[in-house]
């Protein structure tokens, strides 16, 4: 009966429930759609992070001032320092800023760094609560030292490439003034702006892990031998 038209057309009952299945078919594939459009819509209209604003032009010009004196003698501690970050355009956010890393605090000319950016400032700017950032800047302010840390910044985007769990890192033009030293002139480096492990785990739909020296058993194999493989 189904292959046969004149039959399909003389049984008003066959007619109905196919009337009836195309609409509930089309009222399905209404809701798919609102839902893709709502998803897209509520994706769009996200609030950026502060690191996103900042990284969304590549080898953006940036100027830190801080205490930097200061900051340097106590490298041992996470004490934060008061500062002021400012885009070449004339934006300007209040910060503070403390030292961070394990093996360059204690060998680096400037220690890596932590910003924290004040959550009202960002408010008003329209950005979401996530007010971390990490910075690696050169060991040695030299040459030298800005072509190792741009080859380091290669090796996080090459690792983007191979692996979805990654952090998101962007290289900036950076400029520190010391606010304790006036007569210290400007340092101009390179330095690699890094995404903060809460704004990594909101992203990925996980937790930040704490403790330090995680057993391997515990570790998700496939990533953590993806990691292995390209840190060798």
């Amino acid at each position: 009966m189904a292959g046969n038209p004149q039959s399909a057309a003389a049984n008003p009952s066959y007619c109905e429930s196919i009337s009836k299945q195309m609409r509930h078919f089309a009222f399905f594939l209404l809701v798919i759609l609102l839902s893709w459009r709502l998803e897209a819509q509520n994706k769009q209209s996200a609030p950026p992070s502060i690191f996103e604003k900042l990284i969304a032009t590549e080898a953006i010009e940036l100027t830190l001032e801080t205490d930097l004196t200061t900051f340097i003698g106590q490298k041992k501690t996470n004490n934060y320092l008061p500062g002021t970050l400012r885009t070449k355009g004339g934006k300007s956010y209040a910060v503070e800023v403390r030292p961070r890393g394990r093996y360059r605090r204690k060998v680096s000319q400037i220690p890596p760094m932590k910003l924290r950016f004040d959550g009202k400032g960002l408010k008003a700017d329209s950005l979401n609560s996530f007010n971390e950032i990490k910075i690696a800047v050169p060991c040695f302010i030299s040459d030298q030292g800005n072509e190792l840390l741009v080859k380091e910044y290669l090796v996080y985007k090459m690792f983007e490439k191979i692996s979805s769990a990654h952090f998101r890192t962007g290289l900036v033009k950076l400029t520190l003034i010391d606010t304790n030293d006036k007569g210290s002139g400007k340092k101009k480096m390179y330095a690699i702006f890094i995404e903060d492990e809460e704004e990594v785990a909101h992203r990925l739909k996980g937790e930040p892990e704490e403790s330090f020296g995680i057993k391997v058993d515990k570790l998700e194999p496939q990533q953590a031998a993806k990691v292995a493989m390209f840190q060798f």
